[in-house]
């Protein structure tokens, strides 16, 4: 048990053997100052202390180097002490820093007193009672080596053998009450007694003599013995020579006794903390001092405190219960959010909880047909695990933890059974072999929580304990309750993101459905219109050039229309996991850039669309109608966002990036532009600028194509635009075969 430093330092005992030492107010004297001195020179110390300490304060017998106006006070208060814990405890103490002690920090003696760094003995009078410390203080942080150490031990020892030599004649003045140590017997409110070498009364205070029943005038001049211990509790007769006061003065050894029976006048007992004390003079047994305190209020006193120090451990215990459990339920939260797995989630938290929260735990889900099945299972015990898993097949009706996972999902209310007994595995058992399964899988207390989401019961959590002497209490039901909430969410989450994904997968496959159907229709539009354009070029007449002018634009829209389902069959391809096949062949990027640039010309778009190429011919190993597609789409775009009256312009060119050649073709426009924050996100699927998004329709799947169609070319894609003032799409695509190519380095081209 931990020293209660504040009850020894007010120990009546220890401060009558304080006040026996005499030297409490006394002058100084040069024993003591010779001790100090050398404590100063020995240790190399500003400041050296020999102090006294009594209830409230701190008296200095003897002191070295100490700033005034403590030096000349010669006493002060034990909020500015180190000393009183070296007599708390009556152990030695070394502070290194006093500033960063636990004990000391923020102590007015560190600024007030210069006390830093501390170093002190106990001094002990004969007794083993603690009535004071030597100390050696710096104003400074200091490490105290070993030699310190036993320096300031062998003068702590020489001033206990001082001070106890003295100390006889000073008890011996006390106990006749012989000058002021009188008023200090008087004030002390714990009885004392003197008596002589036959054990008569020499003299008792106030205190004593009324806590016996007595005046003092009563008791002096009477045999100690006869009048307070003639018998023990059972009202047998007390040997006198049993008794402590006469053990001291025939051995000369002090005596203490924590619960000793003494007799009050009217005969009634009452119980004391008892000590007796030699009186020595001229090195013999003059007489002795006894003092006793009422033990009645103290033993309250104790039992009080120890009620309420063991509640304090309790709610600490609870505190750090909770403490824990709350970070168990954050690595839970943590977990279940590091994946959309629903195997996953429950493997996790079960091997979380086993054995950490529970021996054994099982999670059951309800399927959609609305039959239960056992999910997950562990045991601290793997081997049993299976056992687990196999319980609700193998019992038709089912042991009691069971029957609660059937009972908490249909009413949504969690159970809690503290104790279960062999009778209830018995009653689900039907042969020898069930009881042995479940006494090996093993339950002494189960609690089960509802696994709801959105107003929705999941499932089940079951959580069990093997061992006897651990019992589930209402408080593990709550955090159960919370768990079962947390789990819940993430089974909720992992099924609707598997819905979503379900969802979107039949979507995208639709959409190849379709896209796929469409094309065909469209393949027959487009040949129809050729067919018929050849026909009508045969014809020369005005009338004719108008008809094969409208033939021409159907031909050109169907072959756009074409090429954007082509689009959406590689978006939905892509969807669903499916490679996107590329056609490579030599063509020429240039040829490539004049013939989308004369389409648009040709369907009256009012942007002039300008080609300007840095070579007469770029050709590289690649798919000409998926980049057609890719460059139909930035030019559509910057006519779209563009002024009516302004120019696109398609630059071809031709770069060298990590020694390999790269086609570098942009698209530029002077139009509405893309606002910074978008630009992040420009080539995500289904996105559009927020400056665009509400005043001219789109889909937000072009650039997303782009974008694809390049990549998979082992080329890049940049943006870079201002708002207002316009976008410049830029595409760099390599030259060399595919096996060849290197992408651009991080910050020259970034797709």
């Amino acid at each position: 048990m931990a020293v209660n430093r504040l009850d020894a330092i007010r120990d009546p005992i220890r401060l009558a053997a304080l006040r026996s030492t005499g030297l409490w107010g006394t002058v100084s004297e040069e024993t003591y100052d010779r001790i100090t001195r050398l404590a100063t020179r020995a240790l190399r110390v500003p400041i050296c202390l020999f102090s006294l300490i009594d209830a409230t304060e701190q008296y200095l017998k003897s002191q070295q180097g100490l700033a005034e106006p403590w030096a000349s006070r010669r006493t002060i208060p034990l909020t500015h002490s180190f000393c009183w814990l070296v007599v708390g405890t009556g152990e030695p103490l070394a502070v290194v820093d006093g500033r960063q002690h636990p004990l000391l920090e923020g102590s007015p003696a560190i600024d007030e007193l210069g006390a830093v760094a501390y170093l002190g003995m106990p001094i002990t009078v004969d007794g083993g009672h603690v009535v004071g410390a030597l100390a050696a203080i710096d104003r400074q942080p200091r490490q105290w080596s070993d030699g310190d150490v036993r320096t300031l031990e062998d003068l702590a020892s020489l001033t206990t053998t001082e001070l106890n030599r003295n100390r006889p004649a000073a008890t011996g003045r006390a106990a006749v009450g012989a000058g002021p140590s009188i008023q200090v017997l008087e004030s002390l409110g714990d009885g004392v007694c003197a008596v002589d070498r036959s054990g008569r009364c020499t003299f008792v205070n106030q205190t004593g003599a009324r806590m016996l029943g007595y005046r003092p005038s009563e008791v002096v001049g009477q045999p100690l013995h006869e009048l307070i211990h003639h018998s023990f509790p059972d009202g047998s007769a007390y040997p006198p020579g049993d008794t402590p006061i006469m053990r001291a003065l025939a051995t000369g050894d002090p005596f203490r006794i924590e619960g000793e029976t003494i007799w009050r006048r009217d005969l009634t007992p009452l119980s004391v903390r008892y000590a007796a004390f030699p009186i020595l003079e001229d090195g013999q047994v003059a007489g002795a001092v006894v003092v006793f305190a009422d033990a009645t209020d103290r033993r309250r006193a104790e039992e009080e405190r120890q009620r309420i120090l063991a509640e304090a451990q309790a709610l600490r215990q609870e505190a750090e219960t909770v403490q824990r459990r709350m970070t168990f339920l954050a690595r839970a939260s943590t977990m279940l959010a590091g994946s959309l797995d629903e195997a996953s989630h429950l493997r996790s938290i079960a091997r979380l909880i086993v054995p950490h929260l529970a021996d054994w735990c099982t999670i059951d889900l309800v399927d959609r047909g609305g039959s239960l099945r056992r999910a997950e299972a562990a045991h601290r015990d793997a081997s049993r695990t299976p056992l687990l898993r196999a319980i609700p097949d193998r019992f038709a009706d089912g042991p009691i933890w069971e029957r609660s996972v059937r009972s908490v999902i249909q009413t949504g209310q969690a159970e809690l059974v503290a104790d279960v007994g062999d009778r209830d595995l018995f009653a689900a058992s039907r042969e020898p072999a069930d009881l042995q399964v479940l006494r090996a899988v093993g339950c002494r207390s189960y609690l089960c929580a509802p696994l709801i989401a959105r107003d929705a019961t999941l499932g089940a959590i079951t959580l069990a304990q093997v061992e006897p002497d651990r019992r589930f209490r209402q408080i593990d039901l709550f955090f159960a309750e919370d768990l079962a909430r947390r789990v819940a969410a993430a089974l909720d989450n992992s099924r609707l993101y598997r819905e979503a994904r379900d969802a979107v997968r039949a979507r995208n496959e639709f959409l190849v459905t379709v896209a796929h159907d469409l094309r065909n229709p469209l393949a027959n539009i487009k040949g129809y219109s050729q067919l018929i354009l050849r026909s009508f070029a045969a014809l020369k007449s005005a009338e004719n050039a108008e008809m094969l002018d409208w033939l021409q634009k159907v031909d050109t829209m169907t072959t756009r229309m074409t090429s954007q389902i082509d689009e959406l069959l590689d978006l939905a391809r892509t969807q669903i996991g499916q490679p996107l096949e590329l056609e490579r062949r030599p063509m020429d990027l240039v040829s490539l850039a004049e013939q989308v640039a004369d389409g648009y010309r040709q369907s009256g778009d009012h942007q002039r669309v300008r080609v300007e190429a840095a070579v007469p011919s770029l050709i590289g190993f690649w798919d000409a109608r998926r980049l057609e597609r890719a460059l139909s789409n930035l030019v559509s775009n910057a006519i779209k966002y563009g002024r009516e009256d302004g120019e696109v312009t398609i630059s071809i060119g031709v770069e060298e990036l990590n020694g390999h050649p790269w086609a570098v073709l942009s698209v530029a426009d002077h139009g509405v532009g893309i606002p910074a924050a978008d630009l992040p996100r420009v080539f995500e699927r289904f996105y559009r600028g927020r400056n665009v998004a509400r005043q001219s329709p789109g889909a937000g799947v072009g650039l997303a194509s782009v974008h694809q169609i390049v990549t998979h070319h082992g080329g890049t894609v940049d943006v870079a635009s201002e708002e207002g003032v316009g976008t410049t799409v830029t595409i760099r695509l390599p030259l060399s075969p595919p096996s060849a190519a290197a992408s651009p380095t991080p910050g020259e081209s970034s797709a």
